[in-house]
């Protein structure tokens, strides 16, 4: 594993999700670091405790162990793996899904997009998700 690919990985993701939420009528409920009570109760009961910055670090470990490794973003080719963490966070499912279908990370930024305008149940949220995927194509488009 590239830590310095989890490290990036990880600052990215801070970035997108911030420090806390709790928009009403977001299936996650509420979010700490990205991390959603409705998933995962006791990391989000856990982390309330903490300051901002040990729930960050409590944040790190859990994603480096629930969703780096368990979905094996390091064997997936930089800056793909960074991308698929990022994603993977907000809709697993269709991550996995759209992981399999397309090796270019390109294409898989685009499957996301297409998965996102078939959610027509959750419009209020589909902004932030397109920007999310925006914002993953311009700091690797940049690079590439």
């Amino acid at each position: 594993m590239s830590e310095t690919d989890f490290n990036r990985a990880f600052t990215i993701l801070c970035g997108l999700e911030g420090y806390t939420s709790n928009l009403q009528g977001d299936r996650g409920g509420r979010t700490i670091w990205g991390i959603s009570e409705t998933n995962f109760p006791e990391a989000v009961s856990t982390m309330s405790t903490m300051s901002p910055e040990q729930s960050k670090s409590y944040a790190q470990s859990f994603y480096l162990n629930n969703f780096w490794n368990k979905y094996n973003c390091s064997t997936l080719p930089y800056p793909y793996n960074i991308i698929f963490f990022c994603m993977l966070v907000n809709a697993p499912r269709p991550s996995v899904k759209s992981r399999n279908e397309t090796s270019n990370w390109r294409d898989f930024l685009f499957k996301m997009q297409l998965y996102y305008s078939s959610l027509k149940d959750q419009n209020k949220f589909f902004r932030g998700w397109i920007n999310r995927t925006l914002k993953l194509w311009n700091i690797f488009y940049k690079e590439s």
